[in-house]
Protein backbone atom coordinates (compact mmCIF):
# COMPACT_ATOMS: atom_id res chain seq x y z
CA UNK A 1 0.00 0.00 0.00
CA UNK A 2 1.33 3.37 -0.77
CA UNK A 3 1.98 5.83 2.19
CA UNK A 4 1.74 8.90 0.74
CA UNK A 5 -1.55 11.07 2.09
CA UNK A 6 -2.81 13.36 -1.13
CA UNK A 7 -5.34 15.53 0.10
CA UNK A 8 -8.50 15.65 -1.18
CA UNK A 9 -7.90 12.21 -2.95
CA UNK A 10 -7.37 9.55 -0.28
CA UNK A 11 -3.95 7.60 0.03
CA UNK A 12 -2.25 5.08 -3.10
CA UNK A 13 -5.11 3.18 -4.13
CA UNK A 14 -7.56 4.07 -1.35
CA UNK A 15 -9.42 6.95 -2.65
CA UNK A 16 -12.70 9.16 -1.08
CA UNK A 17 -15.85 8.10 -2.93
CA UNK A 18 -15.08 4.21 -2.82
CA UNK A 19 -17.08 2.31 -1.54
CA UNK A 20 -17.14 -1.12 1.62
CA UNK A 21 -16.54 -3.53 -0.80
CA UNK A 22 -14.07 -1.95 -2.92
CA UNK A 23 -12.21 -1.07 -0.03
CA UNK A 24 -12.45 -4.97 1.33
CA UNK A 25 -11.00 -5.70 -2.14
CA UNK A 26 -8.18 -3.46 -1.96
CA UNK A 27 -7.42 -4.09 2.32
CA UNK A 28 -9.10 -7.12 3.39
CA UNK A 29 -10.93 -6.97 6.17
CA UNK A 30 -10.71 -4.33 9.05
CA UNK A 31 -9.47 -5.33 12.44
CA UNK A 32 -12.41 -4.03 14.06
CA UNK A 33 -15.88 -2.64 13.06
CA UNK A 34 -17.62 0.38 14.88
CA UNK A 35 -21.25 1.51 13.61
CA UNK A 36 -22.58 5.03 14.85
CA UNK A 37 -26.12 6.30 14.03
CA UNK A 38 -27.13 9.90 15.83
CA UNK A 39 -29.82 12.44 14.33
CA UNK A 40 -27.14 13.01 11.73
CA UNK A 41 -27.12 9.70 10.06
CA UNK A 42 -25.09 6.61 9.85
CA UNK A 43 -21.95 6.05 9.88
CA UNK A 44 -19.51 3.10 9.98
CA UNK A 45 -15.48 3.07 10.76
CA UNK A 46 -12.96 0.56 9.70
CA UNK A 47 -9.79 0.09 11.93
CA UNK A 48 -6.55 -1.42 10.42
CA UNK A 49 -4.61 -2.18 13.54
CA UNK A 50 -1.24 -3.29 11.59
CA UNK A 51 -1.73 -0.19 9.11
CA UNK A 52 -2.24 2.21 12.12
CA UNK A 53 -5.38 3.52 9.51
CA UNK A 54 -9.03 4.27 9.94
CA UNK A 55 -11.17 4.75 7.69
CA UNK A 56 -15.32 6.26 7.71
CA UNK A 57 -17.64 5.10 5.95
CA UNK A 58 -21.00 7.88 5.56
CA UNK A 59 -24.34 6.33 5.56
CA UNK A 60 -26.28 9.24 3.79
CA UNK A 61 -23.13 8.72 1.26
CA UNK A 62 -24.16 5.43 -0.14
CA UNK A 63 -21.91 4.18 2.67
CA UNK A 64 -18.97 5.30 0.35
CA UNK A 65 -15.30 6.64 2.32
CA UNK A 66 -15.21 9.89 3.12
CA UNK A 67 -12.32 10.64 5.89
CA UNK A 68 -9.36 8.58 6.66
CA UNK A 69 -6.95 9.17 9.82
CA UNK A 70 -3.29 7.87 10.65
CA UNK A 71 -1.58 7.33 13.39
CA UNK A 72 1.91 6.05 12.22
CA UNK A 73 5.09 7.67 10.70
CA UNK A 74 5.50 5.20 8.30
CA UNK A 75 2.78 7.98 6.27
CA UNK A 76 3.98 10.54 4.54
CA UNK A 77 2.54 14.57 3.78
CA UNK A 78 4.36 17.09 1.75
CA UNK A 79 7.29 15.29 2.18
CA UNK A 80 7.50 15.05 5.45
CA UNK A 81 6.88 12.07 8.15
CA UNK A 82 4.55 14.24 10.64
CA UNK A 83 3.84 11.91 13.29
CA UNK A 84 6.38 11.59 16.14
CA UNK A 85 7.32 15.36 15.01
CA UNK A 86 6.95 18.37 17.17
CA UNK A 87 4.20 20.65 16.06
CA UNK A 88 5.93 24.03 15.91
CA UNK A 89 8.60 21.93 13.30
CA UNK A 90 5.56 20.85 11.51
CA UNK A 91 4.01 24.32 11.52
CA UNK A 92 7.20 26.10 10.20
CA UNK A 93 7.27 23.24 7.37
CA UNK A 94 3.50 23.92 6.48
CA UNK A 95 4.07 27.72 6.30
CA UNK A 96 7.21 26.79 4.14
CA UNK A 97 4.48 25.03 1.92
CA UNK A 98 2.12 28.56 2.16
CA UNK A 99 -0.30 26.06 3.77
CA UNK A 100 -2.14 28.20 6.88
CA UNK A 101 -2.30 25.95 10.11
CA UNK A 102 -4.84 27.25 13.10
CA UNK A 103 -5.10 25.67 16.49
CA UNK A 104 -8.51 24.83 17.46
CA UNK A 105 -8.83 23.21 20.78
CA UNK A 106 -6.33 22.77 23.22
CA UNK A 107 -7.07 20.55 26.69
CA UNK A 108 -5.32 18.31 29.52
CA UNK A 109 -6.93 15.12 29.12
CA UNK A 110 -7.69 12.46 31.98
CA UNK A 111 -4.37 11.19 31.54
CA UNK A 112 -2.73 14.61 32.48
CA UNK A 113 -1.02 14.49 28.93
CA UNK A 114 -1.88 18.22 27.31
CA UNK A 115 -3.70 18.01 23.97
CA UNK A 116 -4.34 20.14 20.95
CA UNK A 117 -6.52 19.98 17.93
CA UNK A 118 -4.60 21.83 14.59
CA UNK A 119 -6.45 22.37 11.81
CA UNK A 120 -5.62 23.34 8.05
CA UNK A 121 -8.99 24.24 6.53
CA UNK A 122 -8.70 24.40 2.72
CA UNK A 123 -6.67 20.62 3.48
CA UNK A 124 -9.31 19.37 5.09
CA UNK A 125 -7.10 18.32 7.64
CA UNK A 126 -6.89 17.93 11.25
CA UNK A 127 -3.72 17.16 13.03
CA UNK A 128 -3.58 15.74 16.92
CA UNK A 129 -0.82 16.32 19.24
CA UNK A 130 0.07 15.30 22.33
CA UNK A 131 2.28 17.29 24.48
CA UNK A 132 3.73 18.82 21.65
CA UNK A 133 4.32 15.66 19.36
CA UNK A 134 2.02 14.98 16.32
CA UNK A 135 0.35 12.02 17.35
CA UNK A 136 -2.53 11.49 14.70
CA UNK A 137 -3.53 13.05 10.80
CA UNK A 138 -7.23 12.85 9.90
CA UNK A 139 -8.64 14.17 5.96
CA UNK A 140 -11.23 13.90 4.26
CA UNK A 141 -12.68 14.57 0.78
CA UNK A 142 -12.15 18.88 -0.71
CA UNK A 143 -15.84 20.20 -0.47
CA UNK A 144 -16.29 22.38 -4.49
CA UNK A 145 -18.20 25.89 -4.19
CA UNK A 146 -21.76 24.27 -3.92
CA UNK A 147 -20.83 22.40 -0.65
CA UNK A 148 -20.59 19.06 -2.38
CA UNK A 149 -17.59 16.99 -2.21
CA UNK A 150 -15.53 16.83 -4.73
CA UNK A 151 -14.06 13.35 -5.77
Amino acid sequence: MENKIVIGKGLGRIQFGLDREDVLEILGPPTEKEFEADEFGESESWHYDHLDLSLLFDGNNYWQLISMSVTSDAYTFCGIHPIGMDKDAFITHMHSKDMEVESLEFMKNEGGTFQELLCMDEEALDIWVDNGIISELQWGAVYDEEDSMDW
